[in-house]
Parts: C-alpha cells; structure tokens; sequence
C-alpha cells in the first residue's frame, strides 16, 4: 500500500516459505509472487535458520522454478488478485473479522459446559460415611479398607463388614462423632444450564443468529416459507450487507477472467459487460406457498404463464416448459370444447 494512503494498493505480495534439502542439508527460502497492474514479478530469497532472508536469488535458481521467468505480463490493465475483506475501518485494508464481539462469549460458554463435567466427574463417584466397626486399616498407608481386616500382618475377610463402596473414600466415624458432609453453596446444575441458555440466547443476538434457522423450536415450528423468513429476519439482513459487500469484488472477479481469456486468445473469447449478480435466501422453498403467489401474479397479469413455470421449476429446461405451456394450453382447448 502507498505510504501516503492506506486505501491505495500499490501491489498484492503472496509470500510463503519452504524447506528442501541439499546435498543433505536443509535449506529455508520465501518465495514471493508480486501482483501489479499488468505484470507478475516472481523473486526467491534464502533464509537463515532464524528465517531471516540472508540474499536474494534468482527465481530459476531451484529446479522446481525451471523456466520461470523473473516477470511475467498479464496482458490486463489491473490486478489479478481482487480483494474482499470484512467491515473496513477507514485506516485499514484488511476489515475486521466476523468474530469480533462474541470470542469472549465463546468462551465463557466453553468454560460453563467445563464446569458442568467436571461436576459430574466429581460426584460420579461418591464418597461414603459409616462406623469405624466395620473398616480395617491398611498398616503401610494409614487409609481405612472396607470388607478386610489385617490379622497377623495378613489381609482377610471382616466379618463385621456388610457394605461394599466403588472407587471413592470409605470415611470411618466413631460413635458420638458428627457424620462428614459436603459444604455446598445454593447453585446447582440446572443454575449452570440456565446460564448456558442465557449466553447462546446472547450469542445468537450478537452474531445475528435466528435460533429458527438451526432447529430451535422451543417457541414454536414455523408452518410456512414466509413464517420462517419472519423469525430469519436477524440473518437474512446480516446475508444481505455481506451480499453487498461482496458483490463488486465477484463481479470484478468475472470481468478479469473474461479478460484474461480474451488477452490469452481463447476461442469465443470475449469481454463481459453488463453483468448481474442474482442472490437467493437459501431458505428451503415452500411450493404450496409459491404456487399460490404465482397464481396471484397470473389472475392480476403481472407475469405470464411460461415466466411463472419458470419460477416454480427452476430445474426444468426450456423444452420441458414448452412442453408443459403446450399441455396446458391444450387441456384449456378441451375444456372449452366441453363446455360448449
């Protein structure tokens, strides 16, 4: 970009670096492909183990750029690469990402969810409380063993034993001594659930994201295509700034290829004009719902019967809906005939 104006690109620079050994020693270098209006320049560098670029090269230096030439002409007027970034600030060329606001969110929900597991692994396996009659203690470590006693440094059956505990703690207590109990705090697992609902319902408003569009159906299903578009609203107008944010740099993207074929001299080659662009919602169709509008539009005369087969059957080839206009029009013959 110019020093001067951060919205004037003066090149598009695509840059990676690789290994490759020689002679068995690997070897670090950047290859750089320079896009400006009409030229491609091609350069290679050596990095050093710090992947520092120590010299330039020439770009037929390594084999695998055989015949490449240094620059290379496009035979079009502006660059190759069209850009298409996210909301831009006025200083920057870059936009800003689409996860800006929710990552923080993102994570609470993740740290939420955590903490229900880790409730449940801690309580999976619970611990007991009973007389110290029935326990043994284990001479080596001090820890009570339930079922067994030592006797002559040998580990038997207590017959005084009647329970059997899992994998947790058997806790001994002698008598008059209080039974051990967890200290525990009013929030609970369905506290820890309703705190995750509250931050996806926050997460959806934020990211502009209809619960309806991913099965949410807690408030009811929605019974037709227009239903569905009305709880959609928050996304399809999200879909719609991104559609016009990206519309000029597809059109430009199909102009330049259009370009390059004509500049390539490719058979039937030729520049493109007045193109359009024409979006869908990608909301599942609803054909009694679109059969009733294209019925209105017929009875009113706003279309006519080959535009509105059109519509209804965008699949159909142009043979199919000659032939389904012929049906028609002939099925209309017949019933006049039928009624005179």
């Amino acid at each position: 970009m110019s020093p001067d104006d951060a919205r004037a690109v003066e090149a598009h620079v695509i840059a990676y670096d690789f290994s490759q050994f020689e002679d068995h020693i690997e070897r670090r270098y950047l290859r750089a492909e320079i896009h400006k209006p009409g030229l491609i320049q091609h350069r290679l560098f050596r990095l050093d183990t710090g992947a520092k670029i120590v010299s330039e090269l020439p770009i037929a230096a390594l084999e695998r750029y055989g015949g490449m030439a240094a620059e290379e002409a496009t035979g079009v007027s502006d660059f190759l690469i069209v850009p298409l970034a996210g909301l831009l600030r006025s200083d920057g060329v870059f936009g800003l990402d689409d996860f800006r606001g929710i990552e923080s969110m993102v994570r609470e929900l993740e740290l939420r969810l955590s903490h229900v597991s880790s409730t449940l692994e801690k309580f999976s396996d619970p611990n007991m409380a009973g007389p110290e009659s029935i326990v043994g203690i284990d001479p080596d470590t001090g820890e009570a063993v339930p079922n067994e006693i030592w006797v002559d440094g040998r580990r038997v059956p207590n017959p005084a034993a009647s329970i059997a505990i899992g994998g947790g703690v058997y806790l001994p207590v002698r008598e008059g001594e209080p039974i051990p109990v967890y200290l525990t705090w009013d929030a609970s697992l369905s506290s820890n659930f309703s705190q995750i609902e509250e931050i996806k319902s926050e997460l959806m408003a934020i990211g502009e994201i209809s619960p309806a569009l991913l099965g949410d159906t807690k408030n009811g299903l929605a019974e037709s295509g227009s239903a569905l578009k009305r709880l959609a609203i928050p996304t399809l107008a999200k879909v719609a700034r991104l559609r016009i944010r990206a519309r000029r740099p597809i059109l430009q993207a199909l102009r330049l290829v259009a370009e390059l074929e004509v500049a390539s001299r490719w058979p039937g080659a030729e520049l493109l004009e007045n193109l359009t662009v024409e979006w869908r919602s990608g909301l599942p169709a609803d054909p009694v719902e679109a059969a009733q509008v294209e019925g209105a539009r017929k009875t009113t005369g706003l279309t006519s019967t080959y535009s509105a087969l059109a519509r209804l059957d965008p699949d159909a080839s142009e043979e199919d809906l000659l032939w389904e206009l012929g049906e028609i029009k002939k099925e209309k013959a017949e019933d006049a005939l039928h009624f005179l």
